[in-house]
């Protein structure tokens, strides 16, 4: 019996570094407004899946859908669509 309860214990415990560490990583990524090819395969690869194979859920799922609707960057590009900034220069007109 103390095996079992040592395993449940275990499994607790790195369903919640792992929580932790989803939550932590998701939110640097969402404040930023972007995430590296490298960033996103790891974060899915070795953070969220496993986390899900788990049984985790909750918080992380919906961190989880806010990454995954970032742009993708590589290196200084990104597939995100530039917004054109209006001219406010004075006296200048949109022609």
């Amino acid at each position: 019996m103390k095996k079992d309860t040592d395993r449940g214990a275990t499994a607790q415990l790195l369903l919640g570094l792992a929580h932790y560490r989803i939550v932590e990583l998701g939110v640097t990524y969402i404040n930023r407004g972007s995430i590296t090819k490298g960033e996103y395969e790891d974060y899915i690869k070795y953070f969220c899946d496993p986390y899900i194979k788990l049984g985790g859920n909750g918080l992380v799922s919906k961190v989880i859908v806010d990454v995954e609707a970032l742009p993708i960057t590589y290196g200084l590009y990104s597939y995100k669509v530039p917004i054109k900034e209006k001219k406010e220069k004075k006296g200048e007109k949109d022609g």
